[in-house]
C-alpha cells in the first residue's frame, strides 16, 4: 500500500461498495485524486482569505484617499459585480463537457486582478 493510499484512507471515509462500482482506473486514482482536490481547495481558500475584498477593499480605498461616502457603495458593487460575469458565463459553461478549461482561465483572471490591485495599492 503506497503512502498516498495510507494517507487518503485516515483522511477520507471510504465506501467500499462505491469504490467497487468504479471503472479500475478510476479507482486506481482515487487517492490522488482526492488528495489533490483537498490541497487545491486549502490552497484556494486561503488564497481567498488573503485577497477578501470585504477587508481588502476597503483598505485599499482608506489608502488610496476615496471619500468614505463610497466605501458603503462597496457592497452592493461587490455583489453585482461578481454575479453578472456568472450570469453572462452560464450558457458557456453548460455546453462545454470538460470544465477544468474554464476554471483554469478563471483563476488566472482571478489572479490577474489581485495583481492589479496589488499595482494600484502599491
Amino acid at each position: 500500500m503506497g503512502t498516498v493510499r495510507r494517507i487518503s484512507e485516515k483522511v477520507l471515509k471510504h465506501d467500499p461498495q462505491a469504490e467497487q462500482e468504479l471503472p479500475e482506473a478510476v479507482r486506481r486514482n482515487l487517492p490522488g485524486n482526492a488528495l489533490r482536490i483537498i490541497g487545491a481547495t486549502a490552497l484556494q481558500n486561503s488564497g481567498d482569505q488573503v485577497v477578501k475584498a470585504s477587508t481588502v477593499l476597503p483598505w485599499l480605498f482608506h489608502a488610496l484617499g476615496v471619500p468614505s461616502a463610497l466605501v458603503g457603495l462597496l457592497v452592493p458593487i461587490r455583489e453585482s459585480g461578481s454575479m453578472l460575469p456568472q450570469a453572462f458565463i452560464t450558457p458557456f459553461v453548460l455546453r462545454v463537457r470538460r470544465r477544468k478549461w474554464v476554471f483554469v482561465i478563471g483563476a488566472i483572471v482571478q489572479a490577474a486582478t489581485v495583481a492589479a490591485m496589488a499595482v494600484v495599492a502599491a
